[in-house]
């Protein structure tokens, strides 16, 4: 073919129909022109143009004819003859050359030019055979996607959406590919856009049948992931995630299966919370599966998640029980409850936690309240949870005093190593003068005379046999 006909096919795959028409005007082809305006809704402009084509029998590209003759069937079908310009002249040139056609033999080239060509399978959406057809490809790009030939898949269904424009499914299937979803809103215009969306979202109530339902799905799912939280976008943005998993559930009841299914289900799944199901779900994708390393990095994603959630149940449940034992005096089963939670969370302030719709007190420091309770029911509580208790309340004057009574028993029985870890957890501005002096011996006695000598600096000593470690 001439290298401007080549060229005019390129730009018109790709809707840049100004180009395009340049193009075949330089090579003098009118079928080729006839297509750009038909694909442009030209449709005055496109049956002169394939009326030309045909008057001079053309041949600039393989079944030249037939695709003029189809162009003109189709147009006459959908031009509204009061906007048109010259009615009174194309309308009837046009219905003179259809008149006696062979529509058979015509959609029989139609059929092999349109394998050569996908996006121009809209001149078949008269014909039976047209819609097989779309059907047959709908489902070869969606069984693409189903096997992880992603891009290929992609590919197919940007030329059917190309190509029929006017079908509501294939019209929105640009959004199977997550890369025109990317740029949708700069491409479109946000206006635009947000109709597209709310387009799909209804069109994905109406699913006929697996294939539909999933890809619909797919769409919806790839709008959510990229603009479902972006508000100043969309609107819609839980919806979206909803319908997705809708439309890959009604999938399923429509006898669609397998680990492209599973997989979607599976992250629709774990995106509204239910950990449970997507697990389950990522389980049964196969090793062989192209899903398969998808669906195992989400699944092991999903079961960090899950246990922390059991985790975070596990804490409000035992911490429920806790404060009930509390409200009745049962300080021992208090202590149990508190002490099987997980002690990551003994640091946490629980500031004013209670259970739905008590209006009984909450928690503070989970750790400042084991250590009480501990030094009520006379069990040593450990030194790291009175750290804690510290932290989290530095004015709490039961578990000071404790922590000075107990360095004061360690430094009496010469464990001055021991008296140390509890004098140091001793909150910063307690100054009592005994404390101090305590502190700074047992510091003494552990070798850590620098230390000691910041302590008894603070006690106004100037006896230097206080920081002579012969003394």
């Amino acid at each position: 073919m001439n290298k401007h006909i080549d060229r005019g096919f390129e730009q018109l795959y790709n809707g840049e129909y100004e180009e395009a028409d340049r193009e075949f005007r330089k090579a003098d082809c009118r079928g080729g022109r006839s297509l750009v305006a038909f694909k442009g809704r030209s449709f005055e402009k496109a049956m002169n143009q394939a009326c030309k084509c045909i008057k001079r029998e053309e041949n600039h590209f393989s079944r030249e004819r037939s695709v003029a003759l189809k162009v003109i069937k189709l147009s006459l079908e959908k031009v509204e003859p009061d906007g048109m310009n010259r009615p009174e002249v194309v309308l009837p040139e046009a219905r003179d050359l259809v008149g006696n056609v062979s529509w058979g033999e015509v959609n029989a080239n139609i059929m092999e030019f349109v394998e050569d060509r996908p996006p121009f399978s809209d001149l078949l959406e008269d014909e039976p055979a047209g819609r097989d057809l779309r059907d047959e490809k709908i489902g070869k790009a969606f069984e693409l996607i189903k096997s992880g030939r992603l891009d290929r898949g992609f590919g197919l269904f940007a030329d059917l959406s190309d190509g029929y424009r006017d079908d509501p499914f294939l019209s929105a299937c640009w959004a199977v590919s997550p890369d025109c979803v990317v740029d949708a809103p700069s491409e479109l215009g946000l206006e635009e856009f947000r109709s597209e969306v709310k387009r799909i979202l209804r069109l994905s109530e109406e699913a006929p049948d697996a294939i539909r339902a999933s890809v619909l799905g797919l769409c919806l799912f790839n709008i959510y992931i990229e603009w479902g939280d972006r508000e100043d976008v969309l609107k819609e943005g839980e919806r979206l995630l909803e319908r997705s998993l809708e439309c890959f559930e009604r999938a399923g009841e429509l006898g669609g299966e397998g680990d492209f299914l599973r997989s979607y289900r599976g992250l629709c799944y774990s995106l509204v919370g239910e950990l449970g199901e997507a697990i389950s779900l990522f389980e049964g994708v196969s090793e062989e599966s192209g899903w398969y390393s998808l669906a195992r990095g989400v699944a092991e994603r999903s079961r960090e998640e899950l246990e922390e959630v059991l985790a975070v149940e596990r804490t409000y449940d035992l911490l429920g029980r806790a404060l009930e034992a509390r409200v009745e005096g049962r300080a021992r089963d208090e202590l149990e409850y508190l002490e099987e939670i997980d002690p990551e969370c003994f640091g946490e302030y629980i500031r004013g936690w209670r259970p739905e719709g008590s209006t009984r007190p909450g928690y503070g420091s989970i750790a400042e309240r084991v250590a009480e309770l501990k030094i009520d029911l006379d069990v040593e509580p450990d030194i790291e949870t009175l750290k804690l208790a510290v932290e989290s309340n530095p004015e709490n004057g039961k578990i000071t005093g404790y922590l000075v009574e107990r360095g004061t028993k360690k430094l009496d029985d010469g464990d001055f190593e021991g008296a140390t870890k509890y004098f140091e957890a001793v909150p910063e501005d307690h100054d009592d003068f005994q404390f101090l002096k305590s502190y700074g011996e047992a510091l003494k006695g552990s070798g850590k005379y620098g230390m000691a000598a910041e302590v008894f600096g603070e006690l106004g000593s100037e006896d230097p046999t206080l920081f002579s470690p012969s003394s």
